[in-house]
């Protein structure tokens, strides 16, 4: 880049610049402002082709394109269903908002929260739940003809509570695919889960099917009220090997499951699922 004598309007004076230094700052940034020294006017700088190419003004498409006329189409059917969302996220442009509105509606559904602030609000809420138990239900909060045919109390499962309870998925159904329906149930019913390891140290875990034999045995046990017969043996087949993921309360992003349990004549009963076991099925790469 070629090189000149400094202007002279441009002078530093202890830490501020001179009314004359703004002029010479502003000639050196606009090309449109005229220059203060007489000798730049007549003189003629060459710059190389790169810089050049880099001074050059940008040249602003049209707008006005067939392309550009879709994209400002309104499409208010076109928004994700993120209804929970408040932001507004939308892909047409609509003065109706329909996010925005969804949001806030949905937002104000959870305004019952602000009861819980202090400690006499929160004994207040909680009466009001003994309240609401004691009154008779006679229709479905959501749905006004649906009416209930029986109304039973639900308690905490105070006998089983104790025992930790896990819920298992399977990646597939790990019933044989010869079997299906009521035999394939009665089958898993009777299934066995193990921790194994093979000769290379390495974990898996196995799911055991009764044989025929052993299915006829703990059809007997049941009829005859009897966990198992001590005298006789049950013998199981390995039927898949699975991998797992566990997660458990410590874990982030865990949410808290509970399932029922009706007791004929007792009543109906609810429990905790500490966790959860994924199970996917092993791959195993043979080289011949």
């Amino acid at each position: 880049m070629a090189t000149g004598p400094i202007p002279t309007g441009l002078c530093l004076r202890g830490l501020e610049w001179s009314a004359e230094s703004s002029t010479a700052i502003a000639s050196l940034i606009s090309p449109s402002t005229p220059s203060s020294s007489p000798t730049r006017s007549t003189r003629t700088v060459l710059l190389d082709p790169a810089d050049e190419k880099l001074l050059e003004e940008e040249i602003q498409a049209p707008t006005s394109s067939k392309r550009s006329q879709q994209h400002a189409k309104v499409v208010p059917w076109m928004r994700k269903t993120e209804y929970i969302s408040t932001e507004f996220n939308r892909y047409g442009i609509s003065n109706e908002k329909p996010e925005v509105k969804i949001g806030v509606s949905v937002k104000q559904q959870f305004t019952e929260e602000e009861i819980y602030k202090d400690r006499d609000s929160q004994i207040t809420a909680i009466e009001k739940t003994f309240e609401d138990a004691q009154k008779s239900i006679s229709q479905h909060y959501s749905k006004p003809r649906v009416t209930p045919v029986e109304v039973m109390p639900v308690f905490p499962d105070f006998k089983m509570w104790i025992n930790p309870c896990a819920q298992v998925i399977f990646d597939s159904d790990p019933a044989p695919k010869d079997t299906s329906g009521a035999a394939a149930l009665e089958m898993m019913s009777q299934a066995m889960i193990r921790g194994m390891m093979d000769e290379e140290g390495n974990q898996f875990v196995a799911y055991f099917l009764p044989v025929e034999e052993t299915l006829k045995k703990r059809k007997r046990d049941q009829e005859e009220e009897m966990d198992y017969a001590p005298d006789d043996v049950y013998d199981y087949k390995i039927a898949r090997e699975y991998n797992w993921n566990v997660k458990n309360k410590a874990s982030k992003g865990y949410e808290e499951n509970y399932f029922f349990i009706f007791r004929e004549g007792d009543g109906v009963y609810y429990n905790e699922l500490e966790t959860s076991i994924q199970y996917s099925h092993m791959l195993y790469n043979f080289v011949a």
